[in-house]
């Protein structure tokens, strides 16, 4: 049975880190989000993503951030403004 702790947040944090393929990437950013307050140490690591131009991982790394996205915000709303500029 996985445990949710910190645990199993790190190697997760780490591929978060260094995964260049989308999929991989999505699959262990859904899965830092069902850690919820346990993946919190992701943050910094999931605020990079919000540079990437695929515009599914960038919602679903600031989904996964949850209620510890309060040290994410600048970087939210750099990445909201960036989405909204026209082409």
């Amino acid at each position: 049975m996985l445990k949710r702790s910190a645990e199993c947040g790190s190697p997760l944090v780490r591929l978060v880190r260094e995964e260049k393929h989308d999929g991989t990437l999505k699959a262990a950013i859904l899965t830092l989000g069902h850690l919820g307050p346990e993946a919190a140490s992701a943050v910094p690591s999931l605020t990079t993503i919000l540079e990437r131009r695929d515009p599914r991982l960038r919602a679903e790394a600031a989904c996964a951030m949850g209620p510890a996205a309060k040290e994410a915000v600048p970087a939210l709303l750099a990445a909201y403004l960036r989405a909204r500029r026209p082409l």
